[in-house]
């Protein structure tokens, strides 16, 4: 692996909560509603355990690289990576980045797209200007070979 460029992790549920109270206590209320509907336990915990899984990626902290070869996002779920020659677009927003390998939004974007959200330590401005300078390299290398 490439040694990466930029590296931060998020764990929302650290950071919000109120949000991770919140979900928590809708899981859990999901779960004891299930079970005195059913009175099966197996049936409240799967539900339990299926909702939690859902909400992994906001429990769990998640990794981004920005690397010279492209993005990866790691977390105990799993590892996602992007790398710069598949990106067609980026849609830059106040609080993170979506990458996607679609010229244009598509219905695909949550399956294959990436987004970065940018965390308290994260230079903005400077990890916006390294990823632009990734892309347009990219693309120029792309287009000439």
């Amino acid at each position: 692996m490439v040694a990466p460029r930029w590296c931060w992790r998020i764990h929302r549920a650290r950071k919000e909560p109120r949000r991770t109270a919140l979900a928590l206590g809708f899981i859990l209320g999901t779960g004891v509603c299930s079970y005195l509907g059913f009175r099966e336990p197996l049936w409240s915990t799967l539900a339990v355990v299926l909702l939690l899984g859902a909400a992994a990626e906001f429990f769990l902290p998640v990794t981004y690289r920005l690397t010279e070869e492209g993005v990866e996002k790691v977390w105990l779920g799993g590892r996602t990576s992007l790398p710069w020659r598949r990106v067609r677009r980026a849609v830059w927003g106040e609080q993170g980045i979506f990458l996607s390998p679609f010229p244009h939004s598509s219905r695909w974007d949550g399956l294959r797209g990436l987004y970065l959200p940018f965390g308290d330590e994260v230079p903005r401005q400077e990890v916006i200007a390294w990823i632009r300078r990734r892309l347009e390299e990219a693309h120029s290398h792309a287009s000439t070979g």
